[in-house]
């Protein structure tokens, strides 16, 4: 957990000193490269978190917010299986 905090702690600071607007995305109000590298880790993250409940995001406000613009957008909700969340869920499981 220290690891990850830690590691939350950098992207933290990136989002905060290099995000550069006030922007729910990364570098503008429309998703860019950097949103499309994160949103994987971010939404898988938030699937584990749902089974373990660390509640770490909870301590990175700006990747909180963040990851639920992402999660809100319908580019990235449409480009994952409907049942996703399901099936990776279940695959932590197992």
């Amino acid at each position: 957990m220290a690891t990850a905090a830690a590691r939350l702690q950098r992207v933290e600071e990136a989002v905060q000193h290099e995000r550069g607007n006030g922007s729910l995305y990364f570098n503008d109000d429309k998703l860019s490269m950097v949103d499309a590298s994160y949103e994987p880790f971010l939404n898988r993250f938030t699937a584990f978190d749902a089974q373990v409940k660390t509640g770490l995001l909870y301590n990175f406000p700006l990747i909180l917010a963040w990851r639920d613009a992402l999660l809100g957008n319908e580019i990235v909700t449409g480009s994952l299986a409907e049942d996703f969340l399901l099936k990776f869920s279940k695959l932590m499981i197992l």
